[in-house]
């Protein structure tokens, strides 16, 4: 679990450079972007409180999950947050954090197929 603390939150310094952070706005709950075009979600809100907590103005900054890497090799943001896996490839981009949640996939398919159809593949590392 992942307790934010904030300290008393200074002001922004005017001409200060904004936190500038690279998010998706398509994975719930992390980043999810709402009908009236605002991004909302538990990375959101932290992203929030650490420019706050810096006096520093932040600015959300929209990507394509495919631009990813490139996008942070060319600083379009200071921090890419939105709920993004930690993987080999993008080790090589950038630094990551510890993990602040996990969640493992399952695979899904339409009820009208019957579970006989489809294949069972063990977990890797599993037996």
């Amino acid at each position: 679990m992942l307790g934010v603390g904030c300290s008393a939150h200074r002001r922004a310094v005017p001409g200060e450079a904004p936190l500038r952070v690279g998010t998706s706005g398509d994975y719930p709950p992390f980043s999810e972007r709402a009908a009236d075009g605002s991004i909302t979600g538990f990375d959101i809100e932290v992203a929030r409180e650490y420019a706050a907590a810096r006096g520093r103005r932040l600015e959300l900054v929209p990507f394509r999950w495919p631009e990813l890497a490139a996008r942070l090799a060319a600083g379009d943001f200071d921090v890419a947050m939105s709920g993004i896996t930690v993987r080999p490839d993008r080790l090589l981009v950038g630094t990551m954090t510890a993990a602040v949640a996990r969640r493992r996939r399952r695979p899904g398919a339409p009820r009208r197929r019957a579970a006989r159809e489809l294949p069972i593949v063990p977990p890797s590392g599993s037996r």
